[in-house]
């Protein structure tokens, strides 16, 4: 059964959050590596700014292997800049991430 406390992202102060996700199957030891990325949405369309990348970590005897972390971002972080507003709201940004099994 899911769990809504423990998935999903909560905030729990003004920079203070908890991450959750469920993985089943998906193990470190098979060479996995959960991360969450985090962009102001000042910033989401702007190349040049890289988001802050907050490693997951395998919450051990979970039932549905859930992968958590609570971090704290910045206060200041992000650039302060106007940007155009994006046709119909349909700019996204998008990673993929791949990789490697070491055998």
């Amino acid at each position: 059964m899911i769990n809504l406390n423990e998935v999903g992202a909560f905030a729990s102060a003004s920079t203070e959050v908890q991450f959750g996700v469920y993985l089943p199957g998906i193990e470190p030891q098979d060479g996995y590596e959960v991360l969450v990325r985090v962009i102001h949405k000042d910033d989401r369309f702007v190349p040049q700014i890289k988001p802050l990348d907050f490693p997951l970590t395998p919450v051990v005897g979970s039932s549905n292997n859930l992968w958590s972390a609570k971090v704290t971002i910045p206060v200041a972080w992000h650039l302060s800049v106007p940007l155009p507003t994006p046709p119909n709201d349909s700019w996204y940004r998008h990673e993929e991430c791949g990789y490697t099994l070491v055998y």
